[in-house]
Parts: C-alpha cells; sequence; structure tokens
C-alpha cells in the first residue's frame, strides 16, 4: 500500500475509534498524518469512502494478530480463543480501557445511519465469527469439548458476548466484564476430562 495512503488509514483509525466517525474531520485526519488535502482526494473519493476502507485496515490488524496466534498449531482450539481475548485485554489495558472495538463502534455508530457501513462490518464480524468456529471445530476433533457443541452457533455467541463485555469495560475501566464472559461461556465449554478421539 502507498505510504501516503497508509498514513491516512492510520491516522483515521486512530482518530476514529477514539472520537468516532461523524466526529472526526478530514482535516483532522490530515493534519495528524502530515499530508496535504489533494492527497486525500487522490486515494478517496469522500469521507464515507475512507471510512468503508478503514473496515478493512482494521480487519487486516485483527488478522494479523490471529496469524501470530495461529502460527503455533500446538495450540488447543480453546487456548487459541483466549489467547485471541488475552492479546486484545493486554491492548484495552494498556489504553485504559478506551476506544473499545473499532469495528463494533462503527456498527454502533452508523448501522442505523449507512447501508455500506451495516454490510461492510456485518461481513467483518463474519469472518471473525469463522476463526472462532475453527478453533471450536478443533477442539471438538480434540476431545476438549463435547461433539453435541454447534460451533457456528457457538462461534456467534462468544464474539456477540465478546463485543458487548468489550462495550462494558469501557464504562467500568476494567477487565472484569470480559473475564466474566470467558468464564461463563468460554471456560464452560470445556470437558473436565477431554474425551478421547476415538471415542468421537
Amino acid at each position: 500500500m502507498n505510504s501516503t495512503k497508509t498514513k491516512i488509514l492510520q491516522s483515521a483509525a486512530f482518530l476514529i475509534r477514539k472520537n468516532g466517525f461523524n466526529h472526526t474531520g478530514i482535516k483532522e485526519i490530515l493534519d495528524t498524518a502530515g499530508v496535504p488535502k489533494g492527497s486525500f482526494y487522490y486515494y478517496f473519493k469522500s469521507k464515507e469512502e475512507l471510512g468503508i476502507e478503514l473496515i478493512d485496515f482494521y480487519l487486516e490488524f485483527f488478522r494479523s494478530k490471529i496469524e501470530e496466534i495461529t502460527s503455533g498449531k500446538s495450540k488447543s482450539g480453546i487456548k487459541r480463543i483466549k489467547k485471541l481475548i488475552a492479546v486484545f485485554n493486554d491492548i484495552f489495558e494498556s489504553e485504559n480501557y478506551s476506544g473499545g472495538c473499532p469495528l463494533c463502534n462503527l456498527a454502533q455508530e452508523m448501522g442505523d445511519l449507512n447501508e455500506k457501513f451495516r454490510q461492510k462490518v456485518s461481513r467483518a464480524f463474519e469472518e471473525i465469527e469463522s476463526f472462532v468456529k475453527a478453533c471450536l471445530d478443533d477442539a471438538i476433533a480434540a476431545g476438549e469439548i463435547d461433539i453435541s457443541v454447534n460451533t457456528k452457533k457457538t462461534a456467534q455467541l462468544i464474539v456477540n458476548s465478546w463485543e458487548g463485555a468489550i462495550m462494558r469495560m469501557k464504562l467500568e475501566k476494567s477487565l472484569a466484564p470480559v473475564k466474566l464472559m470467558e468464564k461463563t461461556i468460554i471456560d464452560r465449554l470445556i470437558l473436565k476430562k477431554p474425551a478421547k478421539k476415538n471415542q468421537l
């Protein structure tokens, strides 16, 4: 990606996550990026187009974290899910629990106002759910969780609950809501006595 365009996206990602899409102006983004106004309209036709592309930018960051976690194949499916949550917990803690999830922020702010945003963010969440589902499928194969678990619906439940916990985290300035979600949903999936593969 062109370095100037990257600077614009990076600045927009930071400011919009902090202040919201509608409360962040193009001039503020360009001033933060240190690039002239003409550069914006060379890469983006409008602020809306920037916002749509920003969703991919946020998602690419999420993918990079997934790649880091899945590079060590020794980790079990459940441990990969918990590791992903732990990685973001570290980020939230370093930011004093502000900012939250940029995708959830955009969904709340723009989901009812702009159909393009709604569809794009929805697809982004579906990709995150597919990662969690793959981890759950591996957990079943390894005998970590019960074979009766519906991995697609459970993945949706985990992601939805995680996003809700992150929103509550911002209000309480604490990881307690996220840790409660892990304990009451993810940890309860784990079999006390792992099943043997040949029993599945």
